[in-house]
């Protein structure tokens, strides 16, 4: 019974590498209701809640209207910098 077992196992190694490989290749499935598009414009707001802050995010040589997301964490108060990096 256990050769039968180690076996099996065996034969499982390659099937199972197959597998993840074809389960990688599916991507994320979404609702028939989301739309398809190149970029957030046609995106629809489906709810909110909140109260949504006025971000300004000033432009920099190279950086039109961008920030990184540690920038945005701070703009929103989403982090408290000198907790995380406070020694024990």
């Amino acid at each position: 019974m256990d050769e039968k077992i180690v076996q099996a196992e065996e034969d499982e190694k390659p099937i199972l590498q197959q597998l993840e490989v074809l389960v990688n290749k599916i991507g994320n499935l979404v609702h028939d209701s989301v739309v398809i598009a190149k970029d957030e414009a046609q995106n629809e707001i489906v709810k909110t809640w909140g109260t949504i802050p006025d971000i300004k995010v000033t432009e920099l040589p190279g950086k039109p209207g961008r920030a990184h997301h540690h920038e945005l964490l701070h703009m929103i108060d989403g982090i408290e910098q000198a907790r995380g990096i406070r020694n024990y």
